[in-house]
């Protein structure tokens, strides 16, 4: 049967008629001597390949025609492409698509193996399925086309053909490969494998590279034209396509092709065509060293009239495809404010939460997970959720999570020293028995059960100590002293010894440096980045601490081989897992756990599980949203081996497994999208955790799963950003690669506190804003809004983290660790604003970075917490700013040293009776003395916290102070002599304190320079990882880990035409002492600011989110009613995290 459709005639494959759709995802036609696609994404050379690829022009049909010619590639040469085709066909994998190319090989090159297309994008051995030109003895035609053991269509030498391969995996047996020359069916065949088999594709796939099992090359040959198709496409469609031409195959559904141009005296017309949606216009006068500058603003009729000038330049026309938004994309994927995508292997389910630990089941039948408020019980067979059970305490604690060995009972420790016991029905499901108190202050973590099931060994990380519980009686027998912050335990078969990762590492010893960490001090660098870890080795008989191992940074999860000789450790800081021979307690391998061994850090490995039959394991990569399948030594190998990664959703943090299958937690899931419909509104407390439970692949599988997941991961980025620098490059605002030169000498970094971008911004029209959602419109913050106006407005910028804890360490860092990201249970071991060294990333702080590659840096404000002498009330220290008097002196407490040597004492860090005017005056006295002297620094990081709101005067009064400060910050610095040469980054270090009708991640950027384009909407998607990788590049820096590398670079805010034209502040329309004194405030005002002021907000951020929230609503809205759908556990359940701040605080509703 044949229906005909607008996309030519398709037929049905199989009994059963399926219609489907060719859409071109991918043309390359080589016509500009390079790469670059004329739809969908440009090819990359693998390796050297650019050396041996030519772009000549020969004769086709009596025409002429630029073509690619290539070499005899070897198995790790020719070109990457992805052919942007989604999973179909019912799979996990493209099922079902269409390759066509226009192909010659000259007479040398005759009667040998000759690779066209390569299914496995890594070229693995058993996994490379081709598509070939066979060689002078494949059937059953000689130099024919096909896979595996049938060819047909025999080529000539010397000779151009139109190759076709119409692939369809489920179609019955026979039919699966059609394979085409110049139109004409020449044979059809099966495909081993079937379904998501190994003729199945990933995201990307080789062209021209020779398989394994080809005798590892290829030989060369000419291509004029490659065309990828979604879907599989008919006899009849692609006999209208005939032979090979010298135009290439026919223009791809989203081609712009320029038709024709009109001259004119003093312009030029251009005239192109091009699929629906706007266009814009590119010129540059090089070509060979090109920055294409836009022409114009957006064009829909598909023309533009541009002058003549007398120097030559040159033009081209693109698409204007809006970027992506953090949220569900249409095709079911979700995109993370990393930018990352999330498109998970098998199962998944989806709960309220953030998921920190799992355990199977002794029978296998049910996955308990360690959700940071409750405990989740799942049906393996089914993965359906089949209890929720809150706990009757504090929320959970960093990890922790077993079973007794009956399977009668399951216990899970909790961050307020509890550990819950719960009886398990036959059904799986449990009831609540008791809570065992743990000792005071200790923060029980990991736990594992003794063989008798009478025992219950429990780390207890602020106590140092390991735990020995009796489960009859519930009493604490015994504490045994080990390492520093103990997270995770497992017995040895005999249950005579206990092996314990201490995540702190080693008690120091003289001449360590030294900082603290919940009391104790701990070993660190010359950074003041934790520097140690270790693994303890515990009798268990004599309960004695025996030896310690060293590790890497951040030991945590543990797995015991079934033997008990080998323990498997990974390492949270250091992307590793060290292998400890538990009988000579050395460690005899150490396993990076990276996609690439050349990347940073950054790929957080957070838990183990080994395979049952203990040849392999695998190791969740928080960093990278997937699960890491490590081959363990063998007969072929005697070191252990990556192979492969499984995608997941954000953040895995734990995985065990069974026969067959994988059971990953992921800490933040999906985001903060729980509960809310996209029409209302986000708050980035919502968060919604996920658990996937995902088959254990073939290794066909794994190479696609490894793509999909490099891919979603943004590791192509990665790379990117390792680009060496080209010599003799212009300076430009942001260059193209790291080392080439920048315009500016100047980068100041500015660092507020919690606003979403519709609370600041969304009464701008021209911007993608809700203003129901504005509760600091213009009136508020009219020096915001002005630079959003006169600069750019960014509309799709993103916080990576979620509240002051996460969100300092993403601003400063450009990641998050292990602890903040599993800590949301209860952050009572440190809620940390630069005062936990067991907080940091191995990788440091952007200020490191700079002072690494020899140049200068000033902070003012960030890591303080600031108090002043004599102590002052806000009132006191506004009229001393106001009187001019100065008789205030403000003292640091910074608990990094090695940042205090550059701290301004001129600038208080946080505290909220400090008015943000002050910190600006303070910026400014030295920015004043540096015009004097002529040295500025290179990297200057200014903080100005007070939009957090919470000090004496009423929310909107903070702001004002906040955006009066940054007025007259920018106004001094585009007023000085630093001005042609420095550029300002603004950013908040979490929008923790409101809503927004994109994301609850979504934030406020401001980019202030004389090469920021002025009056632009911008709606690339950024982040503040990003923000960092741009004042990277600018400076010169490398990327200090995985999670700035891959983060989009800011290139569309700038131009290379700079505007002098400074900056004037704007007056403050609010009094910034409003409501200082409490007999100005209306009713709901004085109720909600009672109850703030018993918040602690001696650290940014340590709030009850509801109670906190409401009072900035009626701050701002007086006795207006707030809104009901901003009420619920987004806000509420933040109690149970920790950041109440009174004991019997409630969350009213109005």
């Amino acid at each position: 049967m044949v229906v005909s459709n607008s996309s030519g005639a398709i037929e049905s494959a199989g009994a059963t008629l399926t219609v489907y759709v060719p859409v071109v995802t991918g043309q390359w036609d080589f016509d500009l001597g390079d790469l670059r696609a004329t739809v969908g994404a440009d090819l990359e050379f693998l390796a050297d390949t650019a050396n041996f690829t030519t772009f000549p022009v020969v004769t086709i049909n009596g025409q002429p025609a630029q073509v690619m010619g290539f070499g005899s590639n070897t198995i790790t040469q020719g070109c990457y492409m992805r052919h942007e085709v989604k999973p179909n066909g019912g799979g996990q994998f493209v099922n079902q698509y269409t390759l066509l190319m226009d192909v010659m090989y000259p007479a040398p090159s005759s009667d040998q193996w000759r690779a066209l297309f390569q299914t496995d994008p890594f070229n693995h051995e058993g996994n490379d399925a081709d598509f070939l030109v066979g060689n002078a003895s494949v059937l059953p035609d000689p130099n024919g086309v096909g896979a595996e053991s049938q060819f047909n269509g025999s080529f000539s030498p010397d000779t151009w053909y139109r190759v076709a391969f119409a692939v369809d995996l489920t179609a019955s047996a026979g039919q699966q490969l059609k394979k085409y020359v110049n139109g004409v069916n020449v044979g059809s065949q099966s495909l081993s494998g079937g379904v998501d088999g190994r003729y199945a594709l990933g995201p990307t796939a080789l062209l021209f590279t020779a398989g394994i099992g080809a005798g590892g090359f290829t030989r060369p040959g000419f291509v004029n034209s490659i065309q990828f198709v979604n879907g599989w496409m008919s006899p009849a469609a692609i006999a209208a396509l005939g032979g090979p031409t010298a135009d290439g195959l026919p223009a791809g559904n989203a081609a712009i092709r320029i038709t024709n141009l009109v001259a004119a005296a003093a312009s030029v017309t251009l005239n192109w065509m091009s699929p629906d949606g706007a266009c814009f216009v590119e010129r540059t006068t090089n070509l060979f060293s090109p920055n294409w500058q836009v022409v114009n603003s957006t064009i829909t009729n598909r023309n533009l009239n541009v002058p003549i000038s007398s120097n030559t330049a040159f033009y081209r026309v693109g698409q204007i495809k809006p970027d992506i938004r953090v949220g569900q994309l249409p095709d079911g994927e979700q995109a993370i404010p990393s930018k990352q995508i999330l498109r998970a292997a098998g199962k998944q389910i989806q709960f309220s939460g953030r998921p920190v630990d799992l355990v199977l089941s002794p029978d296998g039948k049910f996955i308990y997970i360690k959700n940071i408020n409750n405990l989740l019980v799942v049906d393996a067979a089914t993965w359906a959720l089949v209890q929720t059970i809150s706990y009757p305490g504090s929320g959970a604690s960093l990890h922790g999570i077993a079973m007794r060995h009956s399977g009668s009972h399951v216990y899970v420790t909790g961050a307020g020293n509890e550990l819950y016991e719960w009886a398990v029905s036959v059904n799986g499901t449990v009831t609540f028995s008791r809570t065992i108190a743990m000792p005071g202050g200790s923060f029980p973590c990991g736990l594992a059960i003794s063989a008798d099931d009478s025992k219950a060994y429990v780390c207890l990380s602020i106590a140092n100590k390991l735990a020995v519980v009796n489960l009859t009686s519930g009493a604490v027998t015994q504490q045994i002293t080990v390492g520093i912050a103990p997270w995770d335990v497992v017995l040895s078969p005999d249950g005579n010894t206990a092996y314990v990762s201490d995540w702190g590492g080693r008690f120091p010893t003289g001449g360590d440096l030294t900082a603290p960490s919940a009391g104790t001090q701990v070993v660190i660098d010359s950074r003041g980045v934790a520097a140690s870890g270790v693994v303890s080795f515990v009798n268990l008989l004599t309960g004695l601490q025996t030896a310690q191992t060293a590790t890497g940074l951040h030991p945590c999860d543990l797995e015991l081989s079934a033997d008990g000789q080998t323990l498997y450790v990974a390492n949270a800081n250091s992307d590793t897992v060290s292998v400890i021979n538990t009988v000579t307690r050395a460690v005899k391998e150490t396993i990076l756990v990276r996609p690439d061994p050349t990347f940073p850090y950054g790929s957080a490995s957070t838990g183990l599980a080994l395979s049952r039959d203990g040849s392999s394991l695998f190791v969740t990569s928080g960093g990278n949203n997937a699960v890491a399948l490590v081959e363990l030594p063998n007969a072929q190998h005697t070191n252990s081996i990556v192979q492969g990664f499984l995608p997941t959703d954000w953040y895995p943090g734990a995985v065990v497994v069974d026969s067959n299958h994988l059971y990953v937690a992921n800490v933040k899931g999906l985001g903060s999208r729980d509960g809310q419909p996209v029409t209302t509104s986000w708050q980035i407390g919502a968060h919604l955790g996920t658990a996937n439970k995902i088959p254990i692949p073939a290794a066909e599988s794994l190479s696609k799963y490894t793509a999909q997941s490099f891919e979603a991961g943004r590791v192509p980025f990665i790379k990117k950003a390792q680009q060496p620098p080209l010599v003799g490059q212009p300076p430009l605002p942001v260059p193209l690669r790291r080392g080439e030169p920048s315009v500016f000498q100047h980068v100041v970094y500015i660092l507020k506190e919690n606003k979403t971008y519709d609370q600041m911004f969304g009464d701008l029209p021209q911007g993608n804003g809700d203003s129901n959602l504005c509760i600091y419109p213009r009136l508020v913050s009219p020096n915001h809004h002005a630079l959003a106006e006169q600069y750019v407005l960014l509309d799709n910028f993103y916080c990576n983290g979620v509240l002051s804890a996460d969100g300092h360490s993403w601003s400063t860092e450009g990641n998050s660790g292990d602890h903040l990201e599993k800590a949301f249970g209860g952050f009572n071991r440190s809620y940390t604003f630069g005062d936990d060294p067991l907080t940091y990333s191995s990788t440091g702080f952007i200020w490191n970075n700079v002072l690494e590659h020899g140049l200068t840096f000033r902070n003012y404000g960030e890591m303080d917490y600031a108090s002043t002498s004599p102590a002052k009330t806000w009132l006191q220290i506004y009229q001393d700013y106001t009187n001019n008097t100065d008789t205030i002196r403000y003292v640091q407490n910074i608990g990094i040293a090695a940042l205090r040597p550059y701290s301004s004492t001129n600038v208080p860090g946080w505290n909220m009776n400090i008015p943000d005017v002050v910190r600006a005056r303070g910026f400014i006295k030295e920015l004043n003395a540096a015009q004097s002297n002529g040295v500025w620094a290179s990297f200057h990081f200014l903080y100005l916290p007070n939009d957090h709101t919470g000090g004496p005067p009423s929310p909107r009064a903070q702001v004002a102070d906040n955006d009066l400060s940054l007025g007259q910050v920018v106004e001094a610095i585009t007023k000085s002599s630093f001005a042609s040469n420095t550029v300002i980054f603004v950013i908040e270090d979490d929008p923790q304190s409101g809503y927004d009708h994109v994301d609850g991640h979504r934030s406020i950027c401001l980019v202030i320079s004389p090469y920021t384009k002025r009056g632009k909407v911008i709606s690339n998607f950024y982040n503040q990882a990003g923000v960092l990788h741009t004042m990277e590049r600018i400076l010169g820096l490398p990327p200090m880990n995985q999670q700035d590398a891959m983060a989009p670079i800011m290139f569309e805010c700038f131009t290379n035409v700079p505007n002098f034209a400074p900056y004037t502040a704007l007056p403050n329309n609010i009094a910034l002492t409003e409501n200082v004194v409490a007999s100005l405030m209306s009713p709901k005002q004085r109720y909600y600011a009672k109850k703030v002021q018993k918040m602690d907000l001696s650290k940014p951020d340590r709030i009850n989110d509801d109670v906190f929230n409401r009072y900035i609503w009626h701050t701002i809205k007086g006795d207006v009613r707030y809104p009901s759908r901003f009420v619920g556990g987004h806000g509420k359940g933040l109690k149970s995290l920790g950041l109440v701040l009174a004991k019997n605080a409630k969350d009213d509703d109005d």
